[in-house]
C-alpha cells in the first residue's frame, strides 16, 4: 500500500476548495514563516541587499506617487529622472503588489513590504502543495513537499525579492499545465484568463528566472503529454490532444503578454545605448550589469554538490569554504538528499522521477559554468547565459529535489523489512560518511545526519498510518531547525534581517509623502562611485543627481557631479552647435561617452543643440530671465518664467521619447540641449507658462493590455453563465 492511500485522496478541484484542512496549511506556512522573519513582521529589522536598495525604494516611491495623484512613468527624483517602468519595476503596475501599496498608505509602508514579501513566500509554498496534490500526494506528503520547497528556495533568498516571485510562481505554472492536460480547463477564455494572471505575477519577478521556469515548464508539461499519450484509448487521445493545445495557448499569451510588459524597458535601454557598439563598460564600480564582470559559479562539481546539500559540510576547509560561501543558496538539506538517495528508483523511461532527476543533473552543471568548458556551451544560448551568477543552479537542485522527494514518498511502499530500510540507509550513509572525514565537517552535521537517517529509517518500517505522518512532519521540523541555524553559522548568510539600530523604521514612517518638487533645486555629490543608499531624496523627496538605477544614459555617469545640474532648470546663455561625434572615430563605447560628457561639461551653461535649432543669439538679456514658480510631478513639470527676450530654456531632465513641451498652452517643438537633456525655445520676452509632459502612449498600452485581456475574459464568462442558466430554465443543458 502506497503512502498517498494513508490519507483520503482529494482530486485537484477538491484540493483548492476553502475547507478546514485548507486553512490548517495556512497556518502552517504562515507559523513557519513567524519562526524566521517573526523581528520583520515586527518592525524590529527590515529586508536588506537588493530587496531593500533597489525593490523597496521604488515601492515606496510608487506609493506616494499614486497617494500623490500620479500614476508614476518618470521619477523625477535620481539621476536627473529616468523612465521608470522598467522591466525591474513594472510588477508595480500590478494586482498583487498594488495591494500591499495601497495599504501602505496606511501603515508603515516597511512593514507592508515585508508583509509582501511574506504573502509572495506563502503564495509560493500553497502552490507548492497543490501541485503535489494534484499530483496524487497525500495531504501529510504534499505538506512535506511544500514546506521542503519554502526552506530550501524561498526562505534563503527574501533579500533577492524578485527572485522569490519567480521562483514561487513555478509551482502554479507547472500545476497549470498538468491541469490543463488532465482536461480540467476546456473553454479557450478560461485558458487566457489563467495566462494573463499568471503574466501578472510574474511580472514582479526576475525576467531570467522567469524564461528559464517557461522552459522547464513547456518540456515538463511535454513530458507528461509523451508518457501518457503511449497506451491511450482514442477518447483518452482526444482529451490530451485538447489538453496540449490548451497547453500551447496558455504559453502563446504568456508570452505575448509578458514580452509586451517588458518590451517598454528594453525600448528605452536601447535608446540609450543606439549609437554605441555593445562594449561599453559602466566607469562606476557600483553600475552592475553594465560591465563584463566575471561570472560567478562553483569551482567544481565537488563543491556544487556540497553546497547543494548544506554549505556547513565544508566549514572547516578553507579552499572549499571560501568558494561556497560567495554564493546564495543554503542547500537542500539532508533531508531532501537522505529521502531522494534512500528510496528505490522507478523504472518507468517517461517518469517525473527521472524528468526531475535530469534538470537536478543539468542545475549542478550549470552552477560550475566556468568549468570543463560548459561556459562554452552556455554562452551559445542566450538565455542560460543572461544571468552572471551562474551558482543560482543551486536553487534550481533544491527545486528538484523537492519534486523527487515528493514523487518518492508518494510511491514507497507502507512499509519495509528492518533489513531493507537499514540497508538503503547504510547505503546512503557510508558516502557521506567519507566525505565528512575528508573536508574534516564539523561535529554538529554528524548529529544532524544521525537524527535523520533515524526518522526517516523509523518512517520506513512502522506501518501505523499515524505513526509514520508524525515521522515525516518530524523530518520537516528538523529540516526547519537546521536552516533556523544556518544565519548563526554563516553571518554572511544573514542578508535577509537588518537590525533597526538608526531608528530607520521611524524615519520611513515620518517621511515626506508629496512628490512634488516645488525649487528648482538638484542635490549634487562629488563621489566617483555613483551614491545608492543616500535615501534624502525617498525621506525628504529631495532631487538627487545620483541614485540608484543602472538603466540610465550611458553619457550621464560622465556629467552626473557636474555643477550646472544643481539647478533643474536654467535660461541658456548662449548656445553651441553639436559637433555630431561619431562613434566610428573612438576605439571604445567608454571613449566615445567620455568625449561626449567632456564636450556637455566644457560649458554646459551654453548647451549644445542641433543645427536646425541653433539661433546665433548673443543672449545679452538671458541673463535677466527667471524661474518664478516650478512644480515637478513623476509625469510632468509645470514652470511660470519671466524673460526679456527670446530665450531657451533648458530643462535638466533625461531627454526620452514620449516627452511633449507646451508654452501656454499650445504645442511647441521639444529641442534636444546637451545631448542627452531637454528644452524649449521661447520666442518673445515676457511672462510664460511652460510644461514638460510624459506621455509614452506605447507604454501606458502595453501595461493595460494585461488588463484589457482580463476584462474581455471576464465579460466572455459573464456571457457564458448567463447563457448556461437561459438554457437550464428551459431544461436544455449547456
Amino acid at each position: 500500500m502506497k503512502i498517498s492511500k494513508y490519507q483520503r485522496s482529494y482530486g485537484w478541484k477538491c484540493c483548492n476548495s476553502l475547507d478546514f484542512g485548507s486553512v490548517a496549511i495556512v497556518i502552517f506556512f504562515l507559523l513557519l514563516h513567524f519562526t524566521f522573519f517573526n523581528a520583520n513582521i515586527f518592525g524590529k529589522s527590515y529586508t536588506g541587499w537588493d530587496t531593500h536598495d533597489w525593490s523597496f525604494v521604488n515601492f515606496v516611491y510608487f506609493s506616494d506617487a499614486l497617494r500623490s495623484g500620479s500614476v508614476p512613468l518618470w521619477t523625477h527624483f535620481i539621476q536627473s529622472g529616468n523612465f521608470f517602468p522598467s522591466f525591474n519595476n513594472v510588477g508595480l503596475y500590478t494586482p498583487f503588489q498594488l495591494i500591499f501599496i495601497v495599504i501602505a498608505w496606511v501603515i508603515n509602508p516597511l512593514q507592508s513590504y515585508e508583509f509582501m514579501i511574506q504573502a509572495a513566500m506563502l503564495v509560493g509554498a500553497l502552490g507548492a502543495y497543490s501541485l503535489f496534490r494534484a499530483q496524487g500526494a497525500g495531504r501529510v506528503v504534499a505538506l512535506f513537499g511544500a514546506a521542503a520547497f519554502d526552506l530550501t528556495v524561498q526562505l534563503p533568498i527574501p533579500g533577492q525579492m524578485v527572485f522569490v516571485f519567480s521562483f514561487g510562481s513555478l509551482p502554479w505554472l507547472l500545476l497549470g499545465c498538468l491541469n490543463f492536460i488532465q482536461g480540467n480547463s476546456r473553454r479557450a477564455y478560461v485558458v487566457i484568463f489563467q495566462a494573463v494572471c499568471f503574466v501578472l505575477y510574474i511580472a514582479s519577478g526576475y525576467l531570467w528566472l522567469n524564461i528559464v521556469n517557461l522552459i522547464i515548464a513547456f518540456l515538463f508539461a511535454g513530458g507528461i503529454y509523451l508518457s501518457r499519450v503511449r497506451g491511450a484509448s482514442a477518447e483518452q487521445r482526444i482529451v490530451l490532444r485538447r489538453g496540449i493545445l490548451n497547453v500551447g495557448l496558455f504559453f502563446l499569451v504568456i508570452g505575448v503578454l509578458y514580452a509586451g510588459l517588458i518590451l517598454p524597458g528594453i525600448i528605452n535601454l536601447s535608446s540609450y545605448y543606439e549609437k554605441f557598439h555593445g562594449d561599453f563598460v559602466a566607469p562606476d564600480p557600483r553600475l552592475r550589469s553594465l560591465s563584463p564582470t566575471a561570472n560567478f559559479s562553483y569551482n567544481s562539481i565537488f563543491h556544487a554538490v556540497v553546497a547543494a546539500i548544506d554549505p556547513r559540510i565544508a566549514a572547516n576547509d578553507p579552499i572549499w569554504m571560501a568558494d561556497i560561501q560567495a554564493a546564495w543558496p543554503y542547500g537542500a538539506g539532508w533531508v531532501l538528499w537522505i529521502v531522494v538517495l534512500a528510496t528505490p528508483w522507478t523504472r518507468k523511461v517517461f517518469s517525473g522521477q527521472n524528468f526531475w532527476l535530469i534538470l537536478l543533473f543539468v542545475a549542478l552543471l550549470y552552477s560550475t559554468g566556468n568549468r570543463y568548458g560548459i561556459h562554452n556551451i552556455i554562452a551559445l544560448v542566450p538565455v542560460l547565459k543572461a544571468n552572471r551568477w551562474w551558482f543560482v543552479g543551486g536553487y534550481y537542485c533544491s527545486i528538484a529535489l523537492c519534486m523527487l522527494a515528493v514523487l518518492k514518498l508518494n510511491a514507497l511502499s507502507a512499509s519495509a523489512t528492518f533489513r531493507q530500510a537499514a540497508s538503503r540507509i547504510c547505503l546512503v550513509l557510508v558516502p557521506i560518511a567519507a566525505i565528512f572525514i575528508a573536508l574534516d565537517t564539523p561535529i554538529e552535521q554528524y548529529h544532524v545526519v544521525a537524527e535523520i537517517a533515524f526518522l526517516f529509517w523509523l518512517m520506513n518500517v512502522v506501518s501505523d498510518r499515524l505513526l509514520r505522518n508524525v515521522l515525516l512532519m518530524g523530518l520537516v521540523c528538523a529540516s526547519a531547525l537546521s536552516f533556523l541555524e544556518m544565519s548563526k553559522t554563516i553571518p554572511t548568510h544573514n542578508y535577509s534581517r537588518i537590525p533597526d539600530a538608526s531608528g530607520y523604521v521611524d524615519k520611513m514612517a515620518r517621511r515626506k509623502v508629496n512628490v512634488e518638487i516645488t525649487e528648482n533645486f538638484r542635490k549634487l555629490s562629488t563621489a566617483h562611485d555613483y551614491v545608492f543608499d543616500d535615501e534624502g531624496w525617498l525621506l525628504e523627496k529631495v532631487p538627487f543627481a545620483h541614485g540608484y538605477n543602472h538603466l540610465s544614459n550611458p553619457i550621464y555617469w560622465y556629467v552626473k557631479n557636474d555643477a550646472f545640474l544643481s539647478k533643474i532648470a536654467f535660461f541658456a546663455q548662449g548656445e553651441r552647435v553639436d559637433k555630431k561625434l561619431n562613434r566610428r572615430d573612438f576605439p571604445s563605447d567608454n571613449a566615445y561617452a567620455e568625449a561626449l560628457g567632456q564636450q556637455i561639461s566644457l560649458s554646459p551653461l551654453y548647451p549644445i543643440v542641433d543645427a536646425a535649432n541653433y539661433h546665433g543669439t548673443a543672449y545679452a538679456d538671458a541673463k535677466s530671465g527667471r524661474i518664478d514658480k516650478i512644480s515637478i510631478y513623476p509625469n510632468s513639470a509645470k514652470m511660470t518664467v519671466v524673460t526679456n527676450s527670446p530665450a531657451l530654456l533648458v530643462f535638466n531632465n533625461v531627454s526620452y521619447a514620449g516627452w511633449r513641451a507646451y508654452i501656454d498652452g499650445k504645442p511647441v517643438e521639444l529641442i534636444s540641449t546637451n545631448l542627452i537633456f531637454q528644452g524649449v525655445w521661447i520666442p518673445v520676452g515676457g511672462t510664460h507658462t511652460v510644461e514638460f509632459v510624459f506621455r509614452p502612449y506605447f507604454t501606458i498600452f502595453m501595461l493595460a493590455l494585461p488588463y484589457f485581456v482580463w476584462l474581455l475574459c471576464a465579460l466572455l464568462f459573464l456571457r457564458r453563465r448567463a447563457l448556461n442558466e437561459r438554457l437550464s430554465s428551459v431544461g436544455v443543458g449547456a
